[in-house]
């Protein structure tokens, strides 16, 4: 699952638009094509609007979120890289609980174990989690 802040504007958004479909969830895209369609090597997700609704456009993108203010929005999240996101699993059962690791990304790994520790987890990296994202070039 992807989700935004709490705090995020885009809530009302989600909200309104799983009460319009009836569903529990709503399902997204990935910020960059398929590997398996283009035939080339995973690139980074984009972390800019404008680059993504450029790189869709011939596919028709209905909708594409972003912040009023970008700026803003990631001033009040200092310590997340401008990358695609980390991924992580939480693993209840015993040996548990763990926090899993499957891909390192936006928020780097010691900020993942110093608020893992603040809730008595341990962290788990998996082998794709042992290097950061690559971050997508934006000029």
């Amino acid at each position: 699952m992807i989700a935004s802040g709490y705090a995020c504007p885009s809530n009302l958004f989600f909200a309104q638009e799983l009460a319009a479909t009836g569903y529990a969830f709503l399902a997204i895209t990935s910020a960059n094509r398929f590997r398996r369609l283009t035939g080339t090597t995973e690139e980074p997700a984009h972390w800019k609007a404008a680059h993504l609704r450029a790189e869709f456009a011939a596919e028709g993108a209905k909708m594409i979120l972003e912040h009023d203010d970008e700026a803003a929005a990631r001033a009040a999240f200092p310590r997340h890289r401008l990358m695609s996101t980390t991924v992580l699993d939480l693993h209840t059962a015993p040996p548990g609980p763990d926090l899993v690791v499957r891909r390192q990304g936006s928020l780097p790994m010691d900020s993942v174990r110093e608020t893992a520790a603040q809730a008595c987890l341990d962290v788990v990296p998996r082998p794709r989690a042992s290097a950061a994202t690559e971050r997508r070039c934006v000029r």
